[in-house]
């Protein structure tokens, strides 16, 4: 296991431990506010990460992007400060908007992640599906079909974990891989894992 790449390294919420030399974030009360994020900041650049849903409890579990000095509250429903994917139904939530629905992801799941920080996009598959569910008219290889999110460029972003909201409970647990590994799912060109 490489040391070079992001892992849940701070600021983690309300009842939520961080074990897995702090790749695997657990959710082990029902407080609000809980959750777990990396402090490996990028402005620019392309990069690639998994996360391994080993259980969810309830609706406000997810997965996304924060700004610097962003706060849990900022994923819950994706404000301008954050994009957040909903494992529940599936959403992806930015600016306060609901851009699609990829469906639930059952548990056990992988999530596959592509941001590409200078044009602003991100891609999501469930599962070595095709990217946003949408066949060949998603990848990020060729940058098409991406969803677009607020410019991180001027405070950077990093990797978060949320078990926020009313609807989550003891249970949720996930693992990133940032590239410490070796990726289950392929890499696409031109990205690379988020470093640390």
């Amino acid at each position: 296991m490489s040391d070079d790449y992001a892992v849940f390294d701070g600021k983690t919420g309300h009842e939520t431990v961080l074990n897995n030399g702090r790749r695997t974030a657990v959710h082990w009360g029902d407080a609000n506010e809980g959750g777990a994020r990396s402090l490996s900041y990028r402005a620019t650049g392309s990069y690639y990460f998994e996360v391994s849903v080993h259980n969810y409890v309830g609706d406000d579990s997810a997965i996304g992007l924060i700004k610097r000095g962003g706060v849990y509250n900022d994923m819950h429903y994706g404000n301008a400060e954050a994009i957040a994917f909903f494992f529940h139904d599936g959403s992806i939530w930015n600016s306060d908007t609901e851009v699609k629905k990829l469906g639930e992801v059952p548990k056990g799941s992988r999530v596959d992640v592509a941001v590409d920080l200078d044009l602003q996009q991100l891609w999501l598959r469930i599962n070595d599906g095709s990217w946003q569910g949408m066949g060949d008219d998603a990848d990020p290889e060729t940058g098409v079909g991406g969803f677009s999110f607020a410019s991180f460029q001027k405070e950077g972003a990093a990797i978060m974990a949320l078990y926020a909201g009313p609807n989550t409970g003891k249970g949720d647990a996930l693992t990133l891989n940032a590239g410490s590994q070796e990726f289950s799912g392929y890499e696409p060109a031109g990205f690379e894992g988020w470093p640390r």
